[in-house]
């Protein structure tokens, strides 16, 4: 797997995005995943957790180590597509949190 890169919109500074993660408590159990910029220091959002969401990632998580051990095609076609239900649950949660974190304070 090749490791994706990011370009800064400060300094132009291309980076791999593995490398450069932090992450914030933001409250509330919430935490804010960041990418950093190594050069200028500049701070992106690469995505919001919660307790919820944070679950939901090691669920996903556990399905692909049973889904390596899976040895007939009917199981591994099943692991799969409970794991592509999760993701997409998983994501649209994280699309949730990130509209409530985001929105303008009124």
């Amino acid at each position: 797997m090749d490791n994706q890169t990011c370009v800064c919109d400060q300094c132009g500074t291309t980076f791999i995005i593995k490398s450069c993660s932090r992450i914030r408590k933001i409250g509330e159990g919430i935490k804010q995943h960041l990418l950093v910029c190594p050069r200028c220091k500049a701070e992106y959002t690469s995505y919001y957790t919660n307790a919820e969401i944070r679950k939901q990632q090691s669920r996903i998580r556990k399905l692909f180590v049973v889904l390596r051990s899976a040895r007939s095609e009917k199981l591994l076609e099943m692991y799969k597509k409970k794991i592509k239900e999760a993701q997409m649950d998983c994501q649209k949660d994280m699309d949730q949190l990130r509209l409530e974190m985001e929105a303008p304070l009124p």
